[in-house]
């Protein structure tokens, strides 16, 4: 019921300016406190009444899409149009020059349809650049596809126009192949893997896979216990969110008595996914050592949010543990973070910083050892508030600025003594020659946000330092292989959009993930 209107010429307003087109939420509407629920910031109180799970819920950055809140009403007198129809983008393909095209290029922006229509075209040969480029006065991404005429049959212009029109991209015609370095786009076998302890949460990456047509099989821990040889079968397991820890992954159900999960005249509506004759029992021992060959001989190992305990504590991801954060409160939210290696294929299309759906842990580091539970709720006792926490203020809607001045302190917080301090450290180290560094096997594609008051965008926070500046996503390499680590869930109640392409991604290019190995990540663990 939520009107949606669009700007038929450009407009200025509190200072900003916004183009033709711009979609414009009016609040001047029946449903106006819906729009703001979903739209609109959250801030809770970590001493207010216990939350049950999620506590912030802002579906711009969520969706990677930017929304701008306009007080000044102003903005009513913009000319626009209400929408009554769905918003499509409009797509096919577009010809810049006469004669036959030797090649045609969609570029790369991460919108989730791309992923499904590389997937519901599987026969067609598919190039990725490794950079950015120009082409007939056009810029491309990183990632962007380059699909040559000679490696695809003759009607190839009638599939992807086809194709553009349904997925909602443009592939411009080239006179002749770009000249950037490529890799070959594959189709990768993709098998999802869940525990019989809980697949509730887990659900809910099924659901993303299945809405953008990502075929895959369901296996259990026990296939992968009992099978020797999945590097034959797949070329990339994605272990949902299941447990922190990794002993109980290990041991799963247990129990005296069998404990069959069927389909059964009196249980019809079980084991349509999956079925066992019994739930008893978890990976096992054997499953760690089949899943470490899968990686070992090439395959990618795919872990969302808790189950990096798996990984982390059994040596599949060496140089990455689990800290312990027993004084941080985040609660399910929207968190603030940033890409440091944009030569990652997994971040193609994405830039700068991104909004993720983060609940307590697990919080990575760079090196050390031992694995981290949840936080716990903080107490008094865990400390004064720190920029970024919401424990000084009421639960509810603000600025940005109330939630980073704390009345009765400086607004920085000391932060410029401590930057000072830290620029003289610098500035001491640089006339020390530094010893080599040693190659890591861990490639950190995006980071929390480094400073506590930059961390949190929609929900709570105490003791943010904790989180702040530590690895989101990482790429560990091992033999072959690679074990890619989400410390945030980036599918979530079918919300998380935005995210959901670092996965797809992760996909399409499981088997070119060095891409771009020499470009070093622009921050480091403090």
């Amino acid at each position: 019921g939520i009107e949606v209107s669009k700007a038929d010429t450009a407009f200025s307003v509190e200072d900003q300016d916004f183009a033709a087109g711009s979609y414009v939420v009016r609040l001047d509407q029946p449903y106006s406190r819906a729009a703001d629920m979903l739209l609109d910031t959250q801030f809770y109180n970590p001493n207010d009444t216990r939350p049950y799970d999620d506590v912030g819920w802002t579906h711009g950055p969520l969706y990677n899409v930017e929304t701008v809140r306009i007080e000044d009403t102003e903005i009513l007198d913009v000319p626009m149009r209400r929408l009554d129809e769905l918003v499509t983008a409009p797509g096919g393909v577009h010809a810049t020059a006469p004669g036959s095209p030797q090649a045609f290029v969609v570029n790369y922006n991460a919108d989730n349809n791309l992923a499904a229509f590389r997937f519901a075209h599987p026969d067609l040969v598919i190039d990725a650049a490794e950079e950015s480029f120009s082409l007939e006065g056009s810029e491309f991404s990183a990632g962007s596809f380059i699909i040559r005429a000679s490696s695809n049959n003759s009607d190839l212009a009638s599939v992807l126009d086809d194709a553009g029109e349904r997925y909602g991209f443009t592939a411009l015609t080239a006179a002749s192949a770009p000249d950037v370095s490529t890799h070959r786009l594959e189709v990768p076998r993709v098998a999802v893997m869940h525990t019989w302890q809980s697949t509730q949460t887990e659900g809910w990456l099924r659901v993303g896979l299945d809405e953008y047509g990502i075929p895959y099989d369901y296996i259990s821990v026990h296939e992968a216990r009992d099978n020797p040889h999945l590097r034959e079968r797949y070329d990339v397991i994605v272990f949902g969110p299941s447990s922190g820890d990794a002993l109980s992954i290990m041991r799963g159900v247990t129990g005296a008595d069998p404990m069959p999960w069927k389909r059964t005249e009196l249980t019809p509506n079980l084991g349509h996914m999956d079925e066992t004759d019994d739930m008893r029992g978890g990976l096992g021992l054997e499953g760690v050592l089949h899943l470490a060959n899968f990686v070992e001989q090439g395959g990618v190992l795919v872990t969302l949010a808790n189950s990096a305990s798996l990984p982390i504590h059994f040596g599949l991801a060496e140089g990455v543990s689990i800290k312990s954060t027993p004084t941080l409160w985040a609660r399910g939210g929207v968190f603030k973070t940033h890409m440091t290696d944009s030569s990652s294929p997994i971040g193609y299309g994405y830039d700068g910083d991104l909004g993720v759906y983060f609940n307590t842990a697990p919080v990575f580091q760079l090196g050390g050892g031992g694995g981290g539970r949840f936080g716990r709720r903080p107490t008094a006792a865990t400390g004064p508030a720190e920029p970024g926490d919401t424990t000084s203020r009421g639960s509810g809607r603000g600025t940005a600025d109330e939630r980073d001045i704390i009345q009765g302190r400086p607004r920085d917080m000391g932060q410029a003594a401590v930057e000072e301090y830290q620029r003289k450290r610098r500035e001491e180290g640089e006339s020390e020659p530094r010893p080599a560094a040693p190659v890591s096997p861990v490639r950190t594609v995006f980071r929390f946000a480094p400073k506590p008051a930059d961390l949190l965008i929609s929900g709570g926070l105490q003791n943010g330092r904790e989180l702040a500046n530590a690895p989101a996503l990482v790429d560990v390499s091992l033999g072959e292989g690679h074990v890619v680590m989400f410390s945030f869930n980036p599918f979530w109640r079918g919300q998380t959009l935005g995210s959901y392409a670092l996965l797809f991604n992760t996909l399409m290019h499981y088997n070119n993930l060095d891409a771009g190995l020499e470009v070093e990540e622009t921050m480091e663990d403090s």
